[in-house]
């Protein structure tokens, strides 16, 4: 229960860190560059979530998708 409570609380503090900070460049960048703010932080944010929450679904395509390529790659003298 320590370890489970322990990961935890590391993979809370990294996401919390990595995703303020990284919006606040995205925000920073948009200003810098006279673009809107608040689009730039709402873009950034789509793009997250659909990069966290999307990549399991493309990884569960992965191994279908390679198997063709496997194929035509394995060894004729096996």
């Amino acid at each position: 229960m320590t370890l489970y409570i322990a990961a935890t609380i590391l993979f809370a503090t990294g996401y919390g860190l990595t995703y303020s900070t990284l919006n606040a460049m995205v925000v920073n960048l948009a200003g810098e560059r006279d673009l809107s703010a608040p689009v730039a932080s709402q873009v950034f944010t789509l793009g997250y979530f659909v990069g966290l929450f999307g990549f399991p679904y493309v990884g569960i395509l992965g191994p279908p998708l390679y198997k063709p390529l496997e194929h035509a790659h394995s060894d004729p003298g096996r």
